[in-house]
């Protein structure tokens, strides 16, 4: 498949993308989102870029230096991929970005230590003052249990979801978040599957990035979807300089990818004889 299609995509083959697309429209039981956009308010796509803090930026560099460089200097010599080593290394350089706390486990004090995170309360508090409601999605359950401490400090309203919450605790929690009970819903987003509807909020705040943008997609849909009736604002908080730069250049291939693919694959379902066979001939 990567020697087929991915590599040529990638490159800017709109013939192979087309192809693909070919084969795997009669497949495709969805709708995309710009075929139902009638149905749907405006989404806006908001970047935003913060500094490392001196505690992270040193803790980054420590890791850089005695786990990621030997690791790619081996890789670089012909040593065998150690992918859960690598992803080891990546997931602690990740949640460097968000708050040290996460990799040295030092939880007090929790604010004054993460650019990224002081921006993420005070965006909170911005639209909270605005009378109006934020899902927040982040990979890590501790980095969850920091923005509870900060949060009940400042006197928000929260409501919790995440892998561990009984279903129909869960649904408890999205009814009181939908009733506008609460202000934030602090959210996993491992734990963000179909049928989770959060529509009373109109401001998505993803706090790291991953490393498939389908995931992060099907996390804002939980709010940008039919039944909002506002408009979508979608916050990405990054750390520039950081692995987080090297994640979104990386999704943005991913996403002019799949577009290519989806766009090829939309077509009417009407076959010729040899398009039925083209469709049916073995890879070589």
């Amino acid at each position: 498949f990567q020697r087929e299609f991915e590599t040529p995509i990638l490159g800017g083959s709109e013939s192979t993308a087309e192809r693909l697309g070919e084969r795997v429209g009669p497949f495709l039981l969805r709708r995309r989102k710009d075929q139902v956009a009638e149905d749907l308010p405006d989404k806006v796509e908001m970047d935003e870029w913060v500094e490392l803090s001196d505690e992270q930026r040193q803790l980054y560099v420590t890791i850089q230096n005695r786990q990621a460089e030997p690791l790619r200097r081996s890789l670089a010599a012909g040593a065998q991929m150690n992918y859960p080593g690598i992803l080891a290394i990546l997931t602690k350089l990740k949640q460097v970005c968000d708050h040290p706390a996460l990799v040295t486990g030092r939880f007090d004090p929790i604010e004054e230590r993460s650019d990224k995170f002081d921006r993420i309360l005070e965006l909170i508090e911005e639209i909270v003052d605005q009378e109006e409601h934020a899902v927040l999605f982040t990979q890590w359950l501790d980095a969850l249990n920091l923005f509870q401490k900060a949060l009940n400090r400042r006197g928000i309203r929260w409501v919790r979801l995440d892998g561990s919450v009984p279903m129909r605790i869960r649904q408890q929690r999205i009814d009181h978040f939908n009733e506008r009970k609460v202000d934030v819903a602090l959210c996993s987003l491992q734990a963000m599957g179909h049928g989770v509807n959060l529509t009373a909020a109109n401001h998505v705040i993803h706090v790291d990035r991953w490393w498939n943008p389908a995931i992060e997609d099907q996390a804002t849909d939980r709010l940008h979807r039919i039944g909002q009736t506002r408009t979508v604002f979608v916050h990405h908080i990054q750390a520039s300089d950081t692995l987080e730069e090297k994640i979104a250049e990386l999704q943005e291939k991913k996403r002019g990818m799949s577009d290519r693919i989806m766009r090829a694959a939309d077509r009417p379902m009407k076959w010729t004889r040899e398009e039925l066979l083209e469709l049916l001939k073995p890879l070589e």
